[in-house]
């Protein structure tokens, strides 16, 4: 079968254009098993459903995160319905479509749904379909209609061995447009954390961590190696320094001209640790410091505390060579004004090189959102529209904190002059590209109108 694998335009200020690995992984498995692959991301490719007519698909997938990212996911599913018919399916998979699949084929123009990891699943599929079998309940981790109903099967195991998965598909992308800001790569899956505010243990990982071998991330970076110059690595795993010695023999195969960024916690840094990272040009450390209060940091099950915290952000300060990236929430259920005012003063005393203030946000699967549509803080929509919204306006603070919205989003506003200040301090000429390319998005809504034109 002819597929078609689409990266919807993510529509964020704060995200950066990342190379498509999910879907990446989906079309190496299907393309190793003699399908044919075309991977659209509309990241770096405004008018690239102008080729699907050339292309003609017999199955489109697409994959979406809860948030503004959804409108465009669901722009891409109506013109190929507008374009085929009935004649291509549709297929839904990522992360809102993996907790709310339901929900999300509820919708007229989505024919089916991946939910959790779905490299096989996805295949099944394609192969019960090309082979007309239409076996769909035997499926692990497919969600189907049948007759006006809805039929959500049992979920997937997840992929125990990432080795066996093959290398990621570079040929399939425009990997020169990724290289040209930064090398991206993901080596592992799943968190050992159960963080309240997280979705990963509803996402079908169970918190079970597992990641690629040193030895194939090696591997995969000596292939980026061989496709570029650039010596920017972005490892952008969740949690990358799960384990001493693992990080020390891929950090021992780089040569020290690389500059890193990584996250990781702030119980990993010792000067053990901090040892290993000395020969680099410049490492990015990004912690997710969330909070300075520690009744908000147990409430999100963080397990730090903010001793912690300082010892890190001193280790880092004391070595050159290390760049520190923050990140805390505002606004989160049962949140008090004096435990903002703490973690804003905490954050001044920590001093980040780079600082996130992030308006919490509801994410349907986290134990947090449970507790602010029980306690009323949160309405989930009933529609994927909807749902757009939700990472665009963050929750309704106002309700339990009685100030204005818009004193988190200044709070917000402030944190970034002081990023671009620093990037121009440090001369990270990169960053600083990287963070004007994410401002594309606002040029979406008229790039789709000229594009359905086209179309």
């Amino acid at each position: 079968m002819k597929i078609l694998l689409v990266q919807p335009n993510t529509s964020t200020l704060r995200g950066t254009i990342c190379p498509p690995i999910g879907i990446m992984y989906v079309g190496a498995v299907a393309r190793e098993a003699g399908h044919e692959v075309k991977i659209l991301d509309r990241n770096i490719d405004y008018f690239s459903l102008t080729k699907i007519r050339k292309f003609r698909p017999d199955i489109v997938g697409v994959t979406a995160m809860t948030g503004p990212m959804l409108l465009d996911a669901l722009h891409v599913t109506r013109q190929v319905k507008k374009i085929f018919g009935g004649d291509v399916p549709v297929v839904w998979g990522g992360v809102h479509a993996s907790i709310l699949p339901g929900e999300t084929l509820a919708n007229e123009f989505i024919d089916y749904v991946v939910a959790g990891e779905g490299e096989y699943t996805f295949l099944e599929l394609v192969e019960a379909l090309s082979s007309g079998k239409n076996n769909f309940q035997e499926i692990r981790g497919l969600a189907f209609k049948r007759e006006g109903e809805i039929i959500v099967n049992e979920r997937r195991p997840a992929v125990k061995d990432l080795d066996a998965l093959p290398m990621l598909p570079w040929d399939l992308v425009q990997a020169k447009k990724y290289f040209d800001i930064e090398i991206v790569l993901v080596t592992s899956r799943g968190c050992p954390f159960s963080c309240t505010f997280c979705i990963s243990g509803r996402f079908g990982r169970e918190h079970r961590y597992r990641c690629l071998s040193a030895g194939r991330v090696i591997e995969e970076i000596k292939r980026t190696e061989r496709l570029t110059g650039n010596k920017h690595l972005k490892f952008h795993d969740d949690f990358f320094t799960s384990n001493y010695d693992y990080c020390r023999e891929i950090f021992d195969y780089l040569s020290g001209d690389y500059s890193l960024l990584l996250y990781t916690r702030v119980t990993f840094v010792n000067q053990r640790f901090l040892d290993l990272l000395k020969k680099f040009k410049r490492v990015w450390l990004s912690f997710g410091v969330e909070s300075g209060s520690e009744r908000m940091l147990e409430k999100y099950r963080k397990k730090i505390t903010t001793e912690q915290i300082r010892r890190a952000f001193e280790l880092c300060g004391k070595q050159q060579n290390i760049r520190t990236k923050a990140s805390v929430i505002l606004g989160a259920p049962t949140e008090t004004m004096e435990e903002i005012r703490m973690t804003l003063d905490f954050m001044k005393e920590i001093s980040p090189t780079r600082r996130t203030y992030c308006v919490y946000s509801p994410y349907p699967g986290s134990e947090l959102y449970d507790e602010a549509v029980s306690s009323g803080l949160f309405a989930p929509p009933d529609s994927i529209e909807g749902w757009a919204k939700v990472t665009m306006h963050g929750i309704d603070s106002s309700r339990h904190l009685g100030i204005d919205e818009n004193f988190i989003r200044k709070i917000d506003n402030k944190g970034w002059i002081i990023n671009f200040k620093n990037l121009i301090k440090e001369g990270e000429w990169y960053k600083i590209m990287q963070r004007v390319r994410d401002y594309d998005p606002f040029l979406i809504k008229l790039f789709d109108r000229i594009e359905e034109r086209i179309l």
